[in-house]
């Protein structure tokens, strides 16, 4: 219960986080943030990077947006050390070596990446990205460099990824991650209607919109997801064993009806008589004596 972050202790609303954002009106500034109001949200792991500028969520002023998570937890066998990183296509924790971040992941790799690259091109980096204290910061002349940094990075990673090299920044993913799937539910919030209707208790909202967001999980247990190794040393050696052993045998069944056929079969051949082909049928009767014999010197009553 004390623990930093908080947790939630159950799944459902009930259980879950309400926030209300408000931003005042007279800060709208359309020429600069476009036709759009209001807040982005982008749902990530304490570890990680916030991407905004790619993945995000909007929340318009005046509106009521629910977000329900489920965790996808992956975990990976310690016995994938041995292979490489580019065979198992993703990084331990202690693997790959991060300058601004003490915990590995596929967005703080990205996020250093870039701040790399744009240092190394353009002198400088942007304000919003990773950087040190001797860093210089570029201004509005650089804005166009730092921007076709991104373009030239995303051009690279599809180049390498269709010609099956290694990626420019070579950010696998973690082997131990969390991710987030986000199930979104959005309706209008009358904050101005209801401020009207409230009357004077909310005079001191006035001049403000508001927006609320409620966060919640959707079920109370997760299972996580192993990545092992599909075939061990063992099972290899096992499967090799019975693999061996039914050609093996299978081989020496063939010989031997080879042998059989071609040397021995041949020796015992049985000549069959030609009246017995002929009487080879079925009676409708059990005789009991020969009915084939011939009625020469018998008795009348035969």
């Amino acid at each position: 219960m004390n623990t930093y972050p908080y947790r939630s202790m159950g799944n459902g609303l009930i259980s879950g986080l309400f926030v209300a954002l408000s931003v005042r009106t007279i800060d709208q500034e359309f020429l600069c943030s476009g036709p759009y109001t209001g807040f982005k949200i982008v749902v990530h792991t304490p570890d990680e990077v916030a991407m905004g500028g790619d993945w995000f969520f909007r929340l318009n002023n005046e509106d009521d947006i629910a977000f329900t998570f489920t965790p996808n937890v992956m975990y990976t066998s310690g016995k994938l050390r041995n292979a490489s990183p580019m065979r198992r296509s993703c990084f331990f924790d202690n693997e790959r070596y991060l300058r601004f971040f003490n915990s590995y992941n596929q967005a703080n790799c990205a996020a250093e990446c870039i701040a790399n690259l744009t240092l190394r091109k353009c002198g400088c980096v942007k304000f919003s990205m990773p950087r040190t204290a001797d860093m210089k910061i570029c201004d509005a002349s650089k804005i166009e460099c730092y921007r076709n940094i991104l373009i030239e990075a995303f051009d690279e990673e599809i180049r390498h990824a269709m010609q099956g090299m290694i990626s420019l920044c070579g950010c696998y993913p973690a082997c131990n991650s969390v991710e987030y799937r986000v199930e979104i539910s959005r309706m209008p919030f009358y904050f101005q209607e209801l401020s009207r209707a409230a009357g004077s208790a909310f005079d001191k909202y006035k001049g403000y919109d508001i927006a609320v967001m409620s966060m919640s999980f959707k079920h109370r247990h997760h299972l996580p997801i192993w990545r092992r190794e599909m075939l061990g040393v063992t099972d290899v050696i096992a499967e090799f064993g019975g693999l061996f052993a039914l050609l093996l045998g299978a081989s020496a069944m063939s010989l031997c009806e080879i042998l059989y056929y071609a040397c021995i079969r041949p020796l015992r051949r049985e000549r069959i008589p030609r009246l017995a082909i002929n009487w080879m049928f079925v009676l409708p009767w059990a005789a009991r004596q020969n009915p084939f014999r011939t009625r020469v010197n018998q008795p009348e009553d035969w």
